[in-house]
């Protein structure tokens, strides 16, 4: 998009950009937190335009659209995408208290299957199983990098979320 446009835009439907900054920070892995203070704008602020209580003022746009047509949303990505590789070595590196059996790494993998399994029976996009399930992305990313298992309790619990979900939702 060419940038005068782009800023016609932006200045035009701020409700559809602050939709399209929701999936920039989301594309790029980015925590609210993260993301905000890449923006120069509080937690707040951006919630606030997240859930429509208010949208960005001219000169947000202008900070906002220099953001989106700058290289910073390439290079966060690239920062954020590091630093979990980094923690991500480093689980793997480190002795857990109890090791895995064959048997556990077989249990967490066929409740992943069931997880896929309700998610493309719903055709849900991951936050909304993440909502649903009431689990953190941060919990979802480790168990599907296999850096920790869901333990057995946590297991029923999701599977009766998933029951239920059926339950009151059925496929038709």
């Amino acid at each position: 998009m060419v940038e005068s446009n782009f800023r016609e835009y932006a200045k035009k439907d701020k409700e559809y950009l602050v939709k399209d900054i929701e999936a920039l920070r989301l594309n790029i892995g980015a925590s609210i937190h993260e993301f905000s203070k890449e923006m120069d704008v509080s937690m707040d602020t951006y919630f606030s335009w997240k859930y429509g209580r208010s949208y960005p003022n001219p000169k947000s746009i202008e900070k906002i659209v220099a953001f989106m047509e700058s290289d910073k949303p390439e290079k966060l990505r690239e920062e954020i995408r590091q630093r979990k590789e980094e923690i991500r070595q480093r689980r793997l590196g480190r002795k857990s208290t109890r090791e895995w059996t064959q048997e556990d790494l077989d249990r967490a993998q066929k409740f992943l299957s069931e997880i896929a399994e309700f998610q493309s029976d719903y055709q849900l996009n991951e936050a909304e199983l993440l909502v649903i399930l009431k689990i953190t992305q941060n919990t979802w990313e480790k168990w599907t990098e296999g850096m920790s298992l869901p333990s057995v309790g946590k297991m029923f619990d999701l599977r009766d979320r998933m029951r239920t979900h059926r339950k009151e939702h059925p496929v038709n």
